[in-house]
């Protein structure tokens, strides 16, 4: 009788002789009898259970961003991300979200700018920046190389205002001095 390797198991004829029937068929798929517990998905669980997804489009309902969400939960951002796009019942309850959340600012800000008209400088500056931003528009001309020189300066806040009228200044009084050493 010849010898088997070591560490392999006697085979059984049975079931080699079912392998070779059953060569080149697809197995049959196994059907639970009631009697049995459902199987347990094998693998590691979702991050964004049910739950987690639910605190998401809240989250983004009531004003966060997807960035914040994903803190809030626990999570990536990139595991957001991809879920959504794995889910697409998903992605579309967050931009309902996002779009709700626009609606009701908006709304705000509209209600608010009938009693004060900065609510409504405040829409317009955000909505449409290129017209309505806040910015301080300054022309300097100058001599640079005996040619004339037009600068446009867009200075977004008060610190910079301030600082560009003080080298301005500064400038002046450089000239000054300059023309009363050269007299």
């Amino acid at each position: 009788m010849a010898q088997r390797p070591k560490g392999k198991p006697a085979s059984n004829g049975k079931r080699q002789a079912a392998r070779k029937t059953n060569a080149g068929r697809a197995p049959k798929a196994k059907t639970a009898s009631p009697s049995e517990p459902p199987r347990r998905p094998v693998g590691r669980p979702r991050a964004l259970d049910a739950a987690n997804k639910e605190k998401v489009v809240r989250f983004i309902a009531e004003g966060g961003s997807q960035n914040m969400a994903a803190a809030f939960v626990g999570v990536s951002p990139t595991t957001i991300s991809n879920e959504a796009k794995r889910d697409p019942e998903f992605a579309e309850r967050m931009q309902a979200a996002e779009a709700s959340c626009y609606v009701h600012h908006v709304q705000n800000v509209k209600r608010a700018g009938k009693e004060d008209w900065r609510a409504s400088a405040f829409m317009l500056e955000r909505k449409y920046p290129e017209e309505f931003r806040k910015k301080t528009d300054v022309k300097v001309r100058g001599q640079r190389d005996q040619r004339p020189v037009a600068r446009q300066y867009l200075i977004h806040n008060r610190e910079e205002a301030k600082r560009f009228w003080e080298l301005k200044d500064l400038a002046a009084d450089l000239r000054r001095r300059e023309d009363e050493l050269g007299r």
